[in-house]
């Protein structure tokens, strides 16, 4: 609250009204396959960042000498403990190149086509940060 006093933003209020914003939303349209199977990849890459903390937080620094726990338990604190912040990172990557949707044609038979070419890969991911998550 005291950075807003301090550095007020030059925007008082917004020139888009809600109708404007409402006809936007309508021109565009519905959600397709391809945002839809985007937004599952995005939800799935954020629930493998907060899980295996998560179940860090459940369970001690060490299972040495502890005979009480189960097995799910074990398997949920070794995921838990083995799984670095790059995976999902790796993950979402490939999810985005992989999978691959299929597209009808006029014709009797459908192309498939992956969510991300090899190019777009290439253009749009910034690789040393890729690089630098998997080192560390």
């Amino acid at each position: 609250m005291e950075h807003y006093f301090s550095i007020r933003p030059e925007i008082n209020s917004l020139s888009v009204s809600k109708e404007q914003f409402r006809n936007s939303l309508k021109r565009k349209g519905k959600v397709t396959r391809e945002e839809k199977i985007v937004l599952s990849i995005l939800f799935s890459t954020l629930i493998l960042w907060i899980v295996p903390s998560l179940i860090r937080s459940f369970f001690p620094q060490d299972l040495n000498g502890n005979e009480e726990m189960d097995i799910m338990s074990i398997i949920f604190y070794n995921f838990a403990k083995n799984i670095p912040e790059s995976v999902p990172t790796l993950f979402i990557i490939l999810a985005i190149g992989l999978i691959r949707i299929k597209r009808s044609n006029t014709d009797s038979f459908a192309t498939t086509y992956p969510l991300l070419n090899w190019n777009g890969i290439l253009k749009v991911i910034d690789w040393n940060i890729v690089f630098l998550l998997v080192v560390v």
